[in-house]
């Protein structure tokens, strides 16, 4: 019953196969998109950033992502999910730059000082958030919870108090 199989082709070899061209799809689709997300942000270099654009955050020193762990708690906040620095980021990665107070509007120009949201663009109700833990620990986690963020161009002042914020400038969250 059936057509005999060659000695050297096992179930086990047919699975193994199936498996390993899986794999190999699966790393070629994630090379295209880092090339593709290379490409991307060599090509947003120094356009504006507007309330309600939405970003990555690297990180100076590793060139790690900021990325929300969706399975990991934070150790301080337990109700709140973990934020760590990934090599290459995720779905997670992506933050929305929402207007922090009625004075500002999607849209508008963010500048240098101005307060804003950091909404995780995946999940439109968690934030990035700061803990306030009493002693020396602090940590940054996704939460429910609203946090104000001022986010500040790095470089030396300039003539221009209010300079915009361009994509690939060195910032400081406050």
């Amino acid at each position: 019953p059936g057509t005999p199989r060659a000695e050297s082709e096992s179930e086990s070899d047919v699975v193994d196969h199936g498996l390993n061209r899986l794999m190999a799809s699966l790393e070629m689709a994630m090379d295209n998109e880092r090339s593709l997300n290379a490409a991307y942000m060599k090509s947003s270099v120094g356009k504006d950033v507007n309330f309600g654009d939405v970003v990555q955050l690297r990180h100076v020193k590793s060139h790690k992502y900021l990325t929300v762990e969706p399975t990991q708690v934070a150790s301080q906040e337990r109700e709140n999910l973990k934020v760590s620095l990934s090599e290459y980021g995720s779905a997670l990665s992506w933050f929305t730059r929402a207007p922090a107070f009625k004075i500002d509007r999607d849209g508008e120009a963010c500048v240098s000082g101005a307060s804003l949201v950091l909404r995780v663009t995946e999940r439109p109700s968690e934030m990035i958030h700061c803990s306030d833990t009493k002693g020396y620990q602090r940590e940054v986690n996704s939460s429910l919870d609203r946090r104000v963020w001022r986010i500040l161009l790095y470089d030396a002042p300039r003539d221009d108090a209010n300079r915009q914020e361009h994509c690939g400038d060195l910032v400081r969250l406050v």
